[in-house]
Parts: C-alpha cells; sequence; structure tokens
C-alpha cells in the first residue's frame, strides 16, 4: 500500500513549477535584464499545415514527377496565398511544423524518421527576396538549388524512399 501511494504522490508533484522557480532563483542576479514567462504559449492560433501527404506504400514509384523526385513517406507542404508574405519566418515555422509532426506522429520514439519527412513551402510566384536571404545564410546554393534539399543537407539525392 505504501508503494502504491508512493507513486501516486510522486505524479501529483508538480515538476515544471519547480524547476522554473528554481531556474529563476539561479538566474535572479542578472533578473533585470531577463525576463521570465512560463508556460508561454508559443503560437498565435492552432498549429496546422496546409496540406500532407502520406505515402500509402513505401517504395510505390509516383507518376508526378515532381512527386517522384522530391516525396517521401511523409510530406508537409504550406501554400502561401499571393497576398501572403513568404519570408526567413515563413521557412522557420514551416520547419517547426515539420519537426513537431516528426517528433508527434507514430506511437512510438522515431517511428517516423527524420530522413522521411519533407517540408515544401509553395507560393504562385518566385520568392525572391526569400531566396536571396536563404542564399546568404547558407541554406541554398547560388542558382537557386531547391531549399528543402539544402536544409535537409540532402545536397541533391534526390528521391531516397
Amino acid at each position: 500500500m505504501k508503494k502504491k501511494q508512493d507513486a501516486k504522490d510522486e505524479e501529483s508533484i508538480q515538476w515544471h513549477n519547480a524547476y522554473c522557480a528554481a531556474t529563476e532563483l539561479e538566474l535572479a542576479d542578472n533578473a533585470d535584464v531577463l525576463s521570465f514567462h512560463r508556460e508561454y504559449i508559443l503560437g498565435k492560433e492552432l498549429l496546422q499545415v496546409d496540406m500532407l501527404v502520406v505515402l500509402a506504400a513505401k517504395g510505390a514509384e509516383l507518376k508526378n514527377e515532381i512527386a517522384d523526385r522530391f516525396f517521401r513517406g511523409h510530406n508537409l507542404i504550406e501554400y502561401k496565398s499571393p497576398g501572403d508574405k513568404a519570408n526567413i519566418d515563413t521557412v522557420y515555422k514551416t520547419l517547426a511544423y515539420t519537426a513537431l509532426y516528426k517528433a508527434e506522429t507514430g506511437k512510438c520514439v522515431d517511428e517516423v524518421k527524420d530522413d522521411d519527412v519533407t517540408m515544401t513551402i509553395m507560393r504562385e510566384v518566385k520568392p525572391v527576396k526569400l531566396l536571396k536571404t536563404l542564399e546568404k545564410r547558407g541554406y541554398i546554393a547560388a542558382g537557386g538549388k531547391a531549399v528543402s534539399e539544402s536544409i535537409q543537407g540532402n545536397q541533391g539525392k534526390g528521391n531516397q524512399r
């Protein structure tokens, strides 16, 4: 009976609150230049990607040449309307969606492999300013090599399903 009660007490301890308090205490000497935000909401709205395309069978041949070249098992697509901005924050937001999808999908740890997930940002017109920013930061090669390949580090290896 004692072990059961100890386990119940362990579950009811608010570890995050204790950790936050300890962190604030540890950093108290710098409180004049730091601000602390507990349980900070990261987004302004519900997180959702515009389209998720999942390959039903591993190794399936896709008839669309773009999909066949770039798609893997799990493909997140973010569409930017003509009036929407496509900037560096769009890239990081979409990368965050992709990382969250990989981490939260599946029944066990690492069920969805990182090399089996892609992200694509679609836009009606070429985002010239964004591509220049990405090139400056070393995410794409001069000439506009595919952003998804460079960020993932695949260096043009194509589909590896």
